[in-house]
């Protein structure tokens, strides 16, 4: 377990990685990167954690399902996370709310580093996302109101090649392939999906 976290933050801390080609494989074509100028106000800002956790001996990760009264990304499945507030600095906010979302103390998560920010065009938001680490599996106490279901994904079904796959959706009348993960019976996609994909970039280039 040791030398998962030192590998994990080796791979946070590479020099010259190429992070906009490593979120661009679980991307769409023709996604928007920037707030365009010329849009009114500010764009708000986010943290999310990709929490990573012994689970009997095998290293896993957690996704929430959200549930589908939330007003942002209602029903869509995520990483522990949401908006900074007034004050509150990235790494602070995304703690807050993984305590919020999951009953998990900040005393029982080790930060790791991050990941690449990225823009997510529909909700206005700059997400930054964080890589934790806790020494054993939390005592998950998910809040209702914020979580519909949790996800476990063993990080070896991350790696399988065969988790990737593409779909054909429609939004607003355009149709586009959508890369995504298969895990269990839920498909990842999104932004989740490209936070994802970059970790998972990043881990190949050491190993």
């Amino acid at each position: 377990m040791k030398n998962f976290v030192e590998r994990v933050e080796k791979a946070l801390t590479l020099p010259d990685f190429n992070w906009r080609a490593a979120q661009e494989k679980m991307g769409i074509g023709g996604r928007v990167t920037k707030r365009p100028r010329g849009m009114k106000g500010e764009g708000r800002r986010g943290a999310v954690v990709m929490l990573f956790y012994p689970n009997d001996d095998t290293i896993t990760t957690v996704y929430t399902l959200r549930p589908t009264s939330l007003s942002t990304h209602s029903g869509q499945i995520s990483f522990p996370g949401g908006k900074i507030d007034a004050g509150e600095t990235a790494r602070e906010a995304a703690l807050r709310e993984v305590w919020e979302e999951l009953g998990i103390t900040a005393d029982d998560i080790m930060l790791l580093g991050r990941l690449s920010q990225l823009y997510i065009p529909p909700s206005d938001f700059y997400v930054e996302p964080f890589v934790g680490w806790c020494v054993e599996r939390p005592d998950f106490r998910p809040n209702p109101d914020e979580v519909a279901a949790l996800i476990e994904v063993p990080f070896t079904h991350l790696l399988d090649p065969s988790t990737c796959k593409t779909e054909r959706r429609k939004f607003k009348n355009v149709e586009f392939d959508a890369p995504y993960f298969a895990v269990n019976d839920y498909k990842i996609w999104g932004a989740t999906a490209l936070i994802t994909g970059e970790f998972l970039e990043r881990w190949k280039e050491i190993r």
